[in-house]
């Protein structure tokens, strides 16, 4: 309909006789839908991009810290407050091909936790997309991605850039559970 109405606009204008326009009558009317569309633009695109950067930084004291580092063909977690670091392979026995490793990231839910992503080599990407998580791993630069989960639940990721011939092998598995059930994987007693 549209592209019908456009073409005969275009062909009335064109074959009336009486309807001659100048270049010059029509610089206005090039101003106007110019201008007009870029300031639509501006007035949607700037209270999105402050509402993009103040979700960046939402939790401004996060409950814990985790340093994840992407390293070929593996990643490293540390927990810095607990003084754990430890890596993580993946498998190729189990259930899902893939999708099992040794070591999951155990993490416990309705937390505010942050995790700081960097490498120690070539280009990583720390993706879990159920949980809408997608970050590089750049050398000299801590990305970070604030996570939160309601439920326990465990999430399968992987690296998502291509980051050598085994970069398929880089899975992640994340396993979120009790915080008594954290901090006991931990070994940290709680005192009663």
């Amino acid at each position: 309909m549209i592209i019908t109405l456009v073409l005969g606009v275009l062909l009335a204008s064109t074959l009336n006789p009486f309807y001659r326009i100048t270049k010059g009558e029509w610089a206005l009317l090039e101003i106007i839908w110019t201008i007009f569309p870029a300031f639509i633009l501006v007035f949607l695109g700037i209270p999105r991009l402050q509402l993009l950067y103040a979700l960046e930084g939402t939790f401004l004291h996060p409950d814990l810290v985790v340093k994840v580092m992407g390293n070929q063909w593996y990643w490293t977690y540390n927990f810095t407050e607990f003084d754990v670091n430890y890596d993580s392979f993946t498998t190729k026995n189990g259930i899902f091909r893939l999708g099992e490793v040794r070591e999951k990231l155990i993490l416990p839910f309705n937390t505010k936790i942050q995790l700081l992503i960097t490498r120690a080599d070539v280009i990583h990407r720390f993706s879990l997309p159920n949980l809408s998580i997608k970050r590089d791993a750049n050398v000299g630069r801590l990305n970070m991605v604030n996570v939160i989960c309601k439920y326990p639940s465990q999430h399968i990721g992987f690296c998502r850039e291509l980051c050598g011939a085994l970069h398929s092998n880089m899975s992640i598995v994340v396993e979120f559970t009790s915080v008594s059930l954290f901090l006991e994987w931990l070994g940290i007693k709680i005192e009663e």
